[in-house]
């Protein structure tokens, strides 16, 4: 647990550009939104953990990248474009394509 407080500091302190952590670790740390400016999600998470990292990262003018692919539950994947949608953004085509597929 030191090991990951010491981390954390030196990304605060910015004396280390990328932190990667896990859902877990992630839980309460105490890092300004404003020195994270991209998120990038290894996994396709439920869609209340999704909103979350995307919510998070958009208040700061940040990016948000999430690895999608058809091995991934088709419920996630449409709720995502459901997102989009409701939204009022435009749905990325390959979400589309996936969403829309016959192979899931």
């Amino acid at each position: 647990m030191a090991e990951l407080r010491d981390t954390v500091r030196e990304f605060a302190d910015r004396q280390v550009d990328v932190l990667t952590l896990t859902d877990l670790a992630s839980k309460g740390l105490k890092i300004k939104q404003s020195q994270v400016k991209h998120v990038i999600s290894w996994d396709l998470p439920n869609i209340h953990t999704y909103i979350q990292r995307v919510g998070r990262i958009a208040n700061t003018n940040g990016i948000c990248s999430v690895f999608v692919n058809r091995m991934q539950s088709y419920s996630i994947i449409y709720d995502i474009k459901m997102l989009f949608k409701y939204s009022k953004q435009n749905i990325p085509t390959f979400l589309d394509i996936i969403v829309n597929s016959d192979e899931i």
